[in-house]
């Protein structure tokens, strides 16, 4: 899995390349992807929390699942899973 860096720079390429489709022109001292200047810390960033919101949107949909199932009736189940999807979710993270 990509982290919020290679995101950011594939984000960075694709927008290059659709930019001029759309009449636009970037500025020509950012058209290389650079993660040490300050466009592209904001776009590391930006992808950084919408890696985030979408795996907080997983683990919600996942448990709006099992709440549905009826599998797990005790609360502290569910406590359990939605801990438990956390940790898998951050492991994956390390790993990148």
């Amino acid at each position: 899995m990509k982290n919020a860096g290679e995101y950011a720079k594939l984000f960075h390429s694709i927008y290059e390349a659709y930019a001029p489709k759309y009449g636009y022109t970037t500025r020509e001292d950012t058209r290389e992807f650079d993660a040490r200047t300050p466009n592209g810390k904001l776009m590391i960033r930006v992808v950084s929390f919408i890696i985030d919101k979408r795996d907080q949107e997983i683990i919600s949909e996942i448990e709006k699942k099992i709440e549905h199932s009826g599998l797990f009736v005790d609360s502290n189940y569910k406590r359990g899973y939605k801990t438990a999807l956390t940790e898998i979710i951050n492991l994956i993270k390390e790993k990148k």
